[in-house]
Order: structure tokens, then sequence, then C-alpha cells
């Protein structure tokens, strides 16, 4: 066991002390070459040690390091190495029981922060009631010269001013005790340099105050001991962090609702043009822009209450991961929305088929008297007013009451004045009034009487006649005997609203193109009789005195003349003519009552050359009927045919055209 303090030149073999852990009996070694062992030597340690070894080199400015060969120690016991001359340096190693399985040779040395170069060694051995079998540990004790550990310098970060030119000041120093790595600055100095060359001749150091010349710009550093003469480089880079981009962003107007000239902001409705689509980036909003770059008086961005008067608004943009900011700047203004005339409430006077035709267009007009810049929409809500979303169409049929609102926007902004307007709809009175009245061209003196049906204590009346007024007309009556065109206007006294209703006084005239057709084309029984007739008037027919009726068409007609009177509906007969249906009676009765007493065939206009051959049931011929001889009395040779059905056949001429025609009849007695 050492008992001194301080051993020189010790022999080329120590063993750890067995126990020098009282004050005093701490020893240290001044060596550079010897070999290490446990208390044991090569045999195994003894139980319940606890001993400290402390190696220091000969030479001033190297260092201890220890070479562990072999190790081999049980459970709980444990060896440890510091990096000093004391326990209270850093641990640098540890072996115990489960380290030395598998035990694999290492190396242990004294740090560059370690200014003496010492390593301290304990262990420390549990009691055991039988000898310790366990070898301990073989280890080479020896001294080197360290060269220059230089730590990994930083890189260096600066955010750029709001100027944005990426050159800022940057302090180099700021890497030198990431370069020294421990090591003392009074034995080691640190310089800078702008390239590689420099740095290895240490030429042309840089002032560490030391603005950028590119970005980013690689810095070398040299780390040298005066005293040694060694020396090393590294490099690292300095970064100017750009500050956000700053884009156009629009002005920002909100519209004035109470004409006081404010208005309430919401700021963040130019996020989207301010970010841009960019991440990472936060904003604020300021009065000033010393206020922005003093990140002071930030404005509240969801509601801001203008000033008064068009006014800038400053942003700070930041980029949250470097918090490199910028500033930007827009306007916001207040805009007054149009003020439309007032009008209380428009009437909606109805029509004849119910319902008001309003056109919007001509209330516009009213509402922005003087303002010709303004564009007019009209919508059925107030929500789809103040969108400006579904207009209607400027002219409108209304069939009741209702509420419109109008939406009044310039051109230069959108910012629209919302009025609502109530309709009014009142239902037209009836007019007994027709459109046409008729005076009879074959009468003298005649008048129509125009009857609008209303009283005059609620309407008033305006009677004009081919678009002039007829002076002290103003009755609800019109009696007139002149061809023309009358308007009466007729104005409600209880609402104000005036309906005009239009009639047509006209001369009743026949057709101007008349046909009378029968069917069947050829003879017959009976035929239906139709009048065609031409023209816009509208006309009633009578055949033979009966009724008249509206439909020209007749049922049922027997052969023979007739007689067609044509009337004007109200009452104008306008024509009379006759016409003869050729065609023959079914029977006939030559019984002496002078009723049916012959049987013949009715001629008409057209018809030429008739001859009639009359046959019994047998195909005799009874009898020829000529013009000289139109009819037959039923007797054949002077004597009286009994009663039967008879047969005939008609020979004649129409329109220049040979035709035969046949048929039966019965005579009755």
């Amino acid at each position: 066991m050492f008992n001194a303090a301080y051993l020189f030149g010790q022999a080329e073999t120590v063993n750890m002390p067995p126990r020098n852990n009282s004050p005093g009996f701490e020893v240290t070694l001044v060596t550079c070459s010897t070999d290490f062992f446990d208390s044991g030597g090569p045999t195994p340690y003894g139980n319940n040690e606890n001993g400290i070894l402390t190696f220091c080199p000969e030479t001033a400015g190297d260092r201890i390091q220890i070479d562990f060969i072999t190790a081999d120690i049980k459970a709980g016991d444990f060896l440890k190495v510091y990096d000093g001359d004391s326990v209270d340096a850093p641990l640098l190693l540890t072996i115990n029981n489960i380290t030395a399985l598998g035990f694999e040779r290492t190396l242990v040395k004294a740090s560059q922060g370690n200014p003496q170069g010492c390593l301290t060694v304990t262990f420390n051995s549990i009691m055991m009631s039988v000898a310790n079998p366990y070898e301990g540990w073989f280890a080479s004790v020896s001294c080197f010269t360290p060269v220059i550990e230089p730590g990994q310098p930083q890189d260096l970060f600066r955010n750029d001013d709001p100027s944005g030119d990426e050159i800022e000041i940057f302090d180099l120093r700021e890497n030198d005790g990431n370069v020294l790595n421990g090591l003392s600055p009074f034995e080691f100095e640190v310089t800078y340099y702008s390239n590689e060359a420099d740095a290895s001749s240490g030429s042309n150091p840089l002032d560490p105050i030391h603005s950028n010349t590119t970005n980013p710009q690689p810095i070398y550093c040299r780390l040298e001991n005066p005293t040694t003469g060694y020396s090393a480089i590294d490099s690292f880079l300095i970064y100017v962090n750009r500050i956000p981009d700053i884009f156009s962003v629009p002005d920002l107007t909100a519209c004035d609702s109470d004409s006081d000239g404010l208005a309430t902001f919401s700021l963040q409705d130019r996020y989207e043009d301010i970010f841009n689509g960019r991440e990472n980036l936060t904003v604020l909003f300021f009065a000033s822009s010393d206020d922005a770059i003093n990140n002071q008086n930030t404005l509240n961005s969801e509601t801001y209450n203008s000033t008064g008067g068009p006014e800038t608004i400053y942003y700070r943009l930041t980029d949250t991961e470097t918090a490199a900011y910028s500033l930007g700047e827009f306007s916001i203004q207040v805009i007054a929305s149009p003020i439309l005339n007032f009008v209380p409430e428009v009437l909606a006077c109805g029509e004849g088929n119910g319902t008001a035709e309003i056109d919007l267009n001509t209330i516009s007009e009213q509402l922005t008297e003087g303002q010709s810049d303004l564009q007019l929409t009209w919508h059925t809500s107030q929500e789809d007013a103040e969108s400006g979303l579904n207009p209607i169409p400027n002219i409108i049929s209304l069939g009741q009451s209702t509420r419109l609102f109008v939406r009044a926007a310039s051109a230069e902004s959108d910012c629209p004045a919302i009025a609502e307007i109530p309709f009014i709809f009142y239902t037209q009175p009836e007019i007994s009034l027709k459109s046409e009245y008729y005076i009879c061209s074959n009468t003298t003196n005649q008048v129509v009487f125009l009857e609008t049906g209303l009283s005059e204590n609620d309407y008033s009346f305006s009677w004009l006649f081919n678009g002039v007024h007829i002076s002290s007309a103003d009755e609800p009556f019109l009696e007139t005997d002149q061809i023309g065109r009358y308007d009466v206007l007729i104005e409600d006294l209880r609402t104000a609203c005036i309906y005009t209703k239009t009639v047509e006084v006209l001369l009743a005239t026949p057709p101007s193109d008349l046909e009378i057709l029968t069917r069947p084309a050829e003879f017959g029984s009976s035929y239906q009789v139709t009048v065609k007739n031409s023209g816009s008037l509208i006309y009633s027919f009578s055949l033979d005195g009966g009724a008249l009726q509206s439909s020209p068409i007749f049922e049922g007609i027997l052969p023979g003349p007739h007689r067609l009177e044509i009337n004007l509906e109200g009452g104008c007969e306008v024509l009379t003519t006759t016409f003869v249906i050729l065609g023959y009676p079914t029977f006939f009765t030559p019984n002496g009552d002078n009723i049916n007493e012959t049987w013949s065939v009715s001629r008409a206009p057209g018809i030429t050359d008739m001859t009639v051959y009359i046959f019994n049931r047998l195909g005799v011929l009874i009898t020829v009927l000529t013009e000289n001889e139109p009819a037959w009395n039923g007797s054949w040779n002077g004597k009286a045919l009994p009663s039967d059905t008879y047969w005939f056949q008609v020979e004649y001429t129409e329109d220049d055209t040979p035709k035969i025609a046949n048929g039966y009849f019965s005579l009755r007695r």
C-alpha cells in the first residue's frame, strides 16, 4: 500500500490500494508508463476493498490514458474512472459484474477540458465469508499529448429587418464557446474567416461583428493553441431569415348603414389576401407603422370601428417558425349607401282578368329621381335584396296585395340601399260594357246605349271618341249614333285607381261572302243546311221564320224552297235570301183532302232538262214527269193505284253535266 500523497517515477507495475479511503491516505501516482492491476495483481483481489488511486502525467500539457485489457469482477463490486484528480470530477467509466461479462478492451482518456490531464480510479468490493475467486483487471497506463479537438460550431441565424434586404449584423463570437468545447479561452483562441484558405493560414481574419455578404454565407473558424501552435479549422453558416413576402391587398370597404360616416370593419376579411395560401404565418393589425414596428397597440381584427374618412391599416406579418416579420398596409373606406326617395305605397289596380300589371321601372324612376348612376333590382324577400339574389322581372302581374323589396346600388360600390314597398291591390269593378256595339244599316236615327253599370257615387267618368274627350260626357253611360272607338276613363273615388274600357261602335253589315251548303249532295228525303260566311262580325241565323240561332247549321230540313234571315248578334237584320233544296217527299196521300195530293221532285236553280220516271215494285213504268207535267196524282191510265212503294229515276243536267238519281216513296190511301 502506498502511504505517500505523491509518488513519482513508480515501477512499471502498480496495484490498486485495497483500502485508502481515510483522509490523507489517497495516492497520486505521477507516471506515463505502468501496468495497472487490482490489489491482487495477477491473482484474485480481496473482499471488502475501498481504494482510490489518481494517475497524473509527468509532462505538463500531456494527459493520462488507461487501457483496460481484461476485467473480471464479481457481482456487487464496481470500478469507476473519473476525469480529474478526485472523485468530484466527471465520471468517465464504470466496470461491474454486468459490463465485465464478455468484456471488450476499453481505452479511457483524460478529456480536453481536464487541465491537469489526471484520471482517478476507485474500486469497491463487498464483504464475503469466502475468498474472492475473481481475477480483477489488467490495464496499461500511459500519457499522450493531445491535439486540438474543437467542438462543433453552430449555424447562426438573424431575422431580416422589414426592409427585406437580407443583410444583417452577426456577432461571430457567439460560436466561441462551441468551438472551444471546454478549452480555456486563456490558452486557446478562436478566429473567423471568409474562406477556408485564410482559415488554414490564419490570414485576413474577419471582424467578429460581421455583416453577411451573401445569404446564407459560409464562415470558417480556426481554433489555435498559441503555445504549441496546434490548430484546427471548421465551418458553419450564417443565415438571414427572410421576411414573409408582402402581396397586394385590396382596399377594404364597409357600408355606412346609418349615414354617420362610420362603420365597423372585420379586418380578418383580408386574411386570404395577406396569407395568399401560405402557412406558418400570423398577422396583427395596427393604426400606425410605429405601432406595427414596436408590436404595440394591436387593433381588434374582428370588429374595428372606423374613425371617419379613408384610413390606412398597417399589419405585421410574422413567420411563426423564425419570428421574422414584414410590414404591409391597406386602406379602409366607409362607403355611403344610396338614398332612395320615399314611396309610401303603390296602387295595384286590377284589370278585367283579375290581375294588375305593374311596371316596376316607373316606380324605380320615382325612387332614384336625380340619381342616374344607380342600378335597381326588385326582390320578394329582404334576404334576397340584401344579397342581390333572385331578382324578379321589371314587369309583374299582381293578384293580391303584397310587399316587395328594392335594392339600389351604384356601379362603383357594393353598398346597397334596401327599401320595402307595399303594393295595395284593388280588384277592377265589374264593367258591363261590351267590346262591340252595332248600328243597323237599314234604319235611321238609331242610337246605341253604352252603359258601364257603375254608380256615379263611387266613380267618376270621362268619355273619349276616337281619342278626343267628349265635352260634358261624365255620366256612367253614353248615347251615340256615331260609328267609331269610344274610351271611358273610370276613376274609383275610394281607391284612386283608374280603369280604361274601350268599345267599338260599328255599322252592321251583311257577310261579304255567303254560301249555303246542303248534305247530302244528291237527292235525299231530308238535309243538313250549313251557312258559310266570312268576316269578323258575329251573326245569328233564322230559317223559314224560325227562332234565331248562333249556329249556322240546320238539321232535318225538307226539300223545297226556304227563306234564310241573317241578323247581327244584338238585333240588326242584315240579309234575307231564299234557296231551294232539290228533293222529294217520302210519301203522298191522294185521298181528296187537298193535302199531299200529288208527288213531285222539287226543282232548284241550276237544274235543267229534268225528267222523272216512276215505276211500281215490279219495274213497270207508270208515268213520266216533265216540265209540262211536273207532278203525279197516283193514277195510271185513269185508274187510282193502290197504296204501295214506288220507285223513281231522275235524269237531269246540273252545270251542263248530265246526272241520274234514284229513290223510292210511298203512296198511301
